[in-house]
This record gives structure tokens, C-alpha cells and sequence, in this order.
């Protein structure tokens, strides 16, 4: 059974990273995408070194891209329905993850949630 792969979008509704990916070079672009095909497909079995699971982060697992000399980090969750929502994705370029992008999706999964409930309240 596949999953669905869906990118966060804010009260407003941007969406970061699909716009992150449309501003790579299309090879960059191609690879990021064919990864999230593989997510889609083998969903919770897709396993290292594409995706890790981040320790103590709400759940939040990494999908790891690297083309040439690229490295992409995409973080995501397993949500209802079988779906990952990815919530935040940037070029990395230090051998640490920053802790600044692991916040930034971090902050939107609540701010995701957070709709969710009030949704959902409103029905």
C-alpha cells in the first residue's frame, strides 16, 4: 500500500518547501523528487540511508538526499491516512544538523496541529 507525501503549507497558504525545491537546479530537483517517490512507495520501510528517525524531536524523521556534491535534509512525519507530511527541507552544509532547521519544523508541525484541532473544533 503507498503513502501520500504532502508539503506543509502555512495559515496563508505557502508552501515552503515545494518552493525551496522549484529554486534547485533541475537535476537537484529531480533527485529530491525521485526520494520522495521511493517514501511514497515504500513508505515506513524506507530505511537508512535515506531516512533516520530524529531522537526526541516529535516524531520527526529525516529524509537525506545527497546529488554530486549536494546534501538535502527534508524533515517529516508519519501522519493519519497514511500520509508524511514534510514539514521543512534545506541544503545542508555543515557536518552537524542545525538545531535552527530542526526548530523551524518543529515550530510548523505545531503550528500544523494547531489548525488541525481548531478544524476539526469548528465541524
Amino acid at each position: 500500500m503507498t503513502w501520500a507525501v504532502e508539503f506543509y503549507r502555512d495559515a496563508e497558504g505557502s508552501c515552503p518547501v515545494a518552493d525551496f525545491i522549484e529554486r534547485l537546479p533541475t537535476k537537484d530537483a529531480a533527485k529530491i523528487i525521485r526520494m520522495f517517490e521511493l517514501l511514497e512507495q515504500f513508505g515506513l520501510q524506507l530505511g537508512q540511508p535515506h531516512v533516520t528517525k530524529l531522537e526526541g524531536q516529535s516524531g520527526l524523521w529525516e529524509l537525506r538526499v545527497k546529488r554530486a556534491s549536494n546534501i538535502f535534509r527534508f524533515f517529516y512525519v508519519a501522519w493519519t491516512g497514511q500520509m508524511f507530511l514534510v514539514l521543512h527541507g534545506f541544503r545542508k552544509k555543515e557536518p552537524r544538523t542545525d538545531r535552527r532547521q530542526i526548530a523551524k519544523a518543529v515550530t510548523r508541525l505545531a503550528e500544523y496541529q494547531e489548525r488541525v484541532r481548531v478544524s476539526e473544533r469548528n465541524r
